[in-house]
C-alpha cells in the first residue's frame, strides 16, 4: 500500500485503535462509557415529544449493504448512501488483529456506493450507483442529489441521471501554495518517524513482559504498557489489549512496525510531496453539503493535522471560498447545516453549536458540557454531533448516545424531542424533520437501519 507522509502521520499514531475499526468493531467502541454521564441519564429518564414508530432498515447488514448517511427530500422521500460491498480481499491488519483477539475478523473491504431512495416508510423506489467512494449526500430544494467524496462531487436529478461529476474545486486552491505543502509534508513525516517509534516501543516492552521468565518458571502476563505522550495513544493503552494478545501476534505487528519504519527512511521529499498531492487529490473527504438556489457550502478536511475547513462554491462547482477554517470534530464528525442566510455547525469538540453567516463569521454560540442534570446540556466525549433546522426555525441537536433535542432560534433550550435506542460511542448520527414538524428521523448507524419518530398527540400541550 501507498501512503503519503499525512497518511502515516494519521494512520500511525492512532495504529491500535484504527486496527480496533479494521477488525470490525463498533466505532464507538472506545467510548462505551458515555452512557454513565450524569447529563445524558437524566436525558434518557425525561419525557419526549416524539415516539419511535418505525425502525427503516435499509439493505442487507449481514450481506454489507448497509446505510452510512443519509438526507431528507423535499419529496418526502428518504435519501440513502449505501454501502456496496466489493470484492472480499483477504488478510488485512484489521483481519489479523481479530483472529489475535479471538474474534472472528469481518470483511475490511471498504466497498463502494450507492444512492438507495425509500419511502417514509421503507419502501424501496429507486437505486443508482455512485462513481466513486462517498462520504455524505443532501438533496437540494430543487430535487437535485448531491453526492461528495474521494476528492470529488457528482450531481444527479431525483431520478439518478447524472448531471455533473467533478473534482472539489477548492483542492487545487490548497495545492497552489507550493511551499505550504511542501512544509506540512515533511512535518507530518517527520510526526510520522516519531510516531512509529512510540508505537514500536509499546510492542517491544509488551513483548519483554510476556517473555520474562517469572521466579516458578512461568512466563509473566504483559505489564501495563508504558504511558504514551499523545492521547490518542493513551486512550487506547488504556483498553489494555496489550495483554490479551499472544506474544507471537506482538512480534508481527512489531514487526509491521519495522517495515513501516524502514519504508518511511528510504522515501525522498519528491516521492512523499507526490504522495500527498495525489491523496491529497483522490483521497479528500467530505463532511457535510448543503446546497442554495445559487452555492453549494460543504466541509472538507484541511491538508494539515485532524482539522476542517468549510468552503463556498457555486453551483456549478467553480470560485472556492474558504470561509471557516480550523474547525474542530471529534471522530471525524464535522457537520454544518445551512438554513437562510446563516450556517449552523455541530461543534462536538466544545459541547455547543456556532451559528456563523454566510462570509464565515462567527455570530453567536449556544450549548455547554454539563455533568448536573441540564437537559440542555450535551454530555459523552462531543456532543452535538449532528443537527437540522426546522421550517420552524427551532436547531434540532442528534447526540451519539440517540438523544435529539430542540433549541430556540436564540439558542435556548425547548426540550427533549426523541430517544432512540442505540449502541453508545462516538458516530455519525444525522437528524432531519419533515417540514410540518411531524415527524423526525434519526440514523442508527451500528444498527444500519433509520429511526422514524411521529410527534405525539399531546405534545403541543407538553410545549
Amino acid at each position: 500500500m501507498n501512503y503519503t507522509s499525512q497518511d502515516w502521520s494519521r494512520s500511525i499514531l492512532s495504529v491500535c485503535a484504527g486496527c480496533l475499526l479494521l477488525a470490525g468493531f463498533a466505532p464507538g467502541a472506545l467510548a462505551e462509557d458515555v452512557a454513565a454521564e450524569p447529563a445524558v441519564r437524566a436525558a434518557a429518564v425525561a419525557t419526549p415529544v416524539y415516539s419511535a414508530e418505525k425502525s427503516i432498515v435499509l439493505g442487507d447488514k449481514s450481506a454489507g449493504n448497509t446505510v452510512e448517511t443519509f438526507a431528507l427530500g423535499p419529496d418526502g422521500n428518504l435519501y440513502g448512501l449505501m454501502r456496496v460491498p466489493t470484492k472480499k480481499r483477504s488478510g488485512g491488519l484489521g483481519a489479523f488483529l481479530a483472529r489475535a483477539m479471538g474474534a472472528e475478523p469481518v470483511d475490511d473491504d471498504p466497498g463502494t456506493n450507492e444512492v438507495l431512495v425509500a419511502d417514509p416508510d421503507g419502501k424501496v423506489l429507486r437505486r443508482w450507483p455512485v462513481a466513486f467512494r462517498a462520504d455524505r449526500i443532501n438533496v437540494a430544494a430543487d430535487g437535485s442529489v448531491w453526492v461528495g467524496g474521494s476528492g470529488r462531487m457528482i450531481t444527479y436529478s431525483a431520478e439518478g441521471k447524472e448531471l455533473a461529476n467533478a473534482a472539489l474545486p477548492h483542492v487545487e486552491v490548497v495545492l497552489a501554495n507550493k511551499e505550504e505543502v511542501k512544509a506540512v509534508t515533511e512535518e507530518q513525516h517527520q510526526e510520522a518517524i516519531e510516531s512509529n517509534k512510540q508505537m514500536l516501543a509499546m510492542y517491544e516492552k509488551a513483548i519483554a513482559a510476556k517473555e520474562k521468565p517469572a521466579k516458578d518458571g512461568k512466563k509473566a502476563e504483559a505489564a501495563k504498557p508504558p504511558k504514551p505522550a499523545d492521547e490518542d495513544a493513551e486512550q487506547v493503552s488504556e483498553l489494555g489489549y496489550f495483554g490479551q494478545l499472544p506474544v507471537e501476534s506482538l512480534k508481527q505487528m512489531a514487526e509491521q512496525m519495522r517495515q513501516q519504519a524502514k519504508e518511511l527512511e528510504k522515501s525522498t521529499p519528491e516521492q512523499r510531496l507526490e504522495k500527498t498531492i495525489s491523496s491529497f487529490r483522490s483521497q479528500t473527504t467530505v463532511h457535510a453539503i448543503n446546497v442554495s438556489a445559487d452555492h453549494v457550502y460543504y466541509v472538507a478536511r484541511s491538508l494539515k493535522g485532524y482539522g476542517f475547513a468549510v468552503w463556498s462554491v457555486t453551483r456549478d462547482l467553480k470560485a472556492p471560498v474558504k470561509l471557516v477554517d480550523g474547525l474542530g470534530g471529534c471522530c471525524g464528525q464535522c457537520e454544518v447545516r445551512l438554513s437562510g442566510d446563516k450556517l449552523y455547525l455541530a461543534d462536538n469538540c466544545k459541547h455547543r453549536v456556532a451559528v456563523y453567516d454566510l462570509k464565515g463569521q462567527l455570530l453567536s454560540n449556544f450549548g455547554k458540557r454539563e455533568r448536573a442534570a441540564d437537559g440542555g446540556a450535551f454530555g459523552s466525549c462531543c456532543n452535538p454531533m449532528n443537527l437540522c433546522v426546522a421550517a420552524s426555525g427551532e436547531i434540532i441537536t442528534a447526540e451519539s448516545e440517540g438523544l435529539i433535542k430542540s433549541f430556540s432560534p436564540d439558542g435556548k433550550y425547548q426540550q427533549l424531542l426523541g430517544r432512540v435506542d442505540m449502541k453508545n460511542g462516538c458516530k455519525h448520527v444525522p437528524v432531519a424533520i419533515t417540514p410540518d414538524g411531524k415527524r423526525l428521523y434519526l440514523l442508527d448507524l451500528t444498527g444500519s437501519r433509520i429511526a422514524r419518530l411521529e410527534k405525539k398527540p399531546d405534545a403541543s400541550a407538553a410545549r
